[in-house]
């Protein structure tokens, strides 16, 4: 039950993902520029919500009721942004009347208030995953495979939400409407989980188990703590900027529409998917994971280096 809500909490994330890149470009006439400052404020939302509430999760008797609370409180400030963004066009207007700001100058106004309208959203976005975590719980057999299945099971109902909204709901219902229809499942998600939660309480691990556990990962040689976030950042910052690009490129090479960077999106997230489920089956069957983790980064550099020197052929 819980992977299935997980699934939808990802289907609803690129519901907003495209909703709210196609009513940027609008504002911003260009759809790179929208689709740039959505990735950087969504990325940056799921960094810090990721930290905050999974540090949180450690002392909550019930994660389940914390994700229920942030499942809610996403789905309410969706339906709150409908209006907002009314709002804050209308403050547009007035900045351009009365100031007459250049193009980049009014670019970077817009972009520090659309980072201000999505990054609470996008905060509670990246607290589900590590409170969904800490609710599973369980030893350290097992756990690699938990963390694959939800974090495959979350990027499969994002990239459903990204072909659902890009090429049915926005025809269906129009973007608005779309987001109305996301912000109605994270409710639902909310009552769900917290239902789930009343009928079986949560019974966390001992302080003293999850502290012991703690000092001995923490007491080991530097680098096996620090390795992982930096190949953890570099990676991210490889992935968000390859998708970028791509974008970029495909709208050149193509149209610029919507739908180029849905369809990017989606073939990112597909990969994504393949990628944490197959991670989950073998995670904890290696005994060396950083055999795994250094296969998979090879293999990631080739295909780019494939993709440069094919596209590089094709244009030629």
């Amino acid at each position: 039950m819980i992977y299935l809500i997980f699934l939808l909490s990802g289907f609803t994330a690129l519901i907003y993902q495209v909703a709210w890149m196609k009513m940027l470009s609008i504002e911003f006439g260009a759809t790179v520029y929208a689709a740039t400052t959505v990735l950087c404020v969504f990325m940056m939302g799921l960094a810090l919500g990721s930290w905050r509430f999974g540090r949180r999760a450690d002392h909550t008797p019930s994660p389940l009721k914390l994700y229920a609370k942030l499942e809610g409180a996403l789905g309410a400030y969706a339906l709150a942004y409908l209006v907002l963004v009314s709002v804050v066009h209308h403050v547009y207007q007035v900045i351009e009347h009365t100031f007459h700001p250049s193009y980049t100058s009014f670019s970077l106004i817009k972009f520090v208030f659309a980072f201000g309208l999505l990054l609470l959203p996008t905060t509670l976005m990246g607290g589900t995953l590590p409170v969904l975590c800490k609710h599973l719980g369980g030893g350290e057999r097992g756990r690699g495979r938990r963390l694959g299945l939800l974090y495959s099971f979350n990027t499969f109902g994002a990239m459903l939400g990204s072909i659902a909204v890009s090429f049915f709901l926005i025809l269906a219902l129009g973007v608005r409407g779309s987001i109305a229809l996301a912000a109605a499942i994270n409710l639902l998600l909310a009552a769900t989980a917290w239902w789930l939660a009343k009928r079986k309480p949560s019974h966390p691990q001992s302080s003293e188990a999850t502290s012991d556990e703690d000092v001995t990962t923490v007491a080991g040689p530097r680098f096996q703590v620090s390795t992982p976030i930096v190949v953890a950042f570099v990676s991210g910052f490889v992935i968000l900027a390859s998708e970028v690009l791509w974008t970029r490129l495909f709208i050149n090479f193509l149209t610029g529409n919507v739908l180029i960077f849905a369809t990017v999106v989606t073939a990112v997230l597909a990969g994504l998917t393949t990628g944490g489920f197959i991670a989950s089956l073998l995670v904890d069957r290696i005994k060396h994971v950083s055999v795994l983790l250094v296969g998979a980064l090879h293999l990631g550099a080739l295909s780019l280096v494939l993709f440069v020197v094919g596209q590089t052929t094709i244009a030629s």
